[in-house]
């Protein structure tokens, strides 16, 4: 299993939804319906504005929660079409940058907070000696991804814009479920 299958099975638990569900997606790629494999159409799901955001940051092509171009395909054909034909969607190397400015935007990480993406400086995570969020994930985001962890001292419900998202109790729960 690639780590970026891993990275987005495990962005899934703390709360990210798939990028071609973003509300604006529509500005972006264009879904084909009629290529998509009977039963597997939630997968293309497109939320509204009040269930998910993309934390000002944007539409982002590069991210690891992105489906690729025949994602689902019932006949070898895209399911999604990128705008410009430019683009690459449906890497599963690793986090994009915008990937890890989502997840500290989301935990309310900041460089004042225990450590985190500094956008300014367009610095990497930073390990924390105070990571509560993703203590037991750290070591494999570490080793197996590249990456440090974001950080939070916060452990109850993450909310930003009004829209909830798992607590480090509930991601715990839903993982020794079986969720993902």
């Amino acid at each position: 299993m690639r780590s970026g299958t891993i990275a987005h099975e495990l962005l899934h638990a703390i709360g990210f939804r798939h990028q071609q569900s973003a509300s604006d997606r529509d500005d972006y790629v264009s879904i084909k319906w009629k290529n998509i494999r009977e039963g597997t159409e939630r997968n293309f799901k497109k939320y509204s504005p009040s269930e998910i955001t993309d934390f000002g940051v944007g539409y982002d092509f590069d991210s690891v929660m992105h489906y690729s171009r025949k994602a689902f395909s019932k006949n070898g054909e895209d399911t999604i079409v990128p705008h410009d034909p430019t683009v690459e969607i449906g890497q599963r190397v690793g986090l994009s940058e915008k990937d890890i400015i989502k997840a500290n935007r989301m935990y309310k990480c900041d460089k004042d907070g225990g450590g985190g993406y500094e956008k300014e400086e367009k610095k990497p995570y930073k390990q924390a000696s105070n990571s509560n969020l993703f203590s037991n994930m750290g070591g494999f985001f570490n080793q197996m991804l590249g990456v440090g962890v974001p950080t939070t001292s916060d452990v109850g419900v993450a909310e930003y814009e009004g829209i909830e998202f798992p607590s480090y109790d509930e991601t715990m729960a839903l993982i020794r479920r079986g969720w993902f």
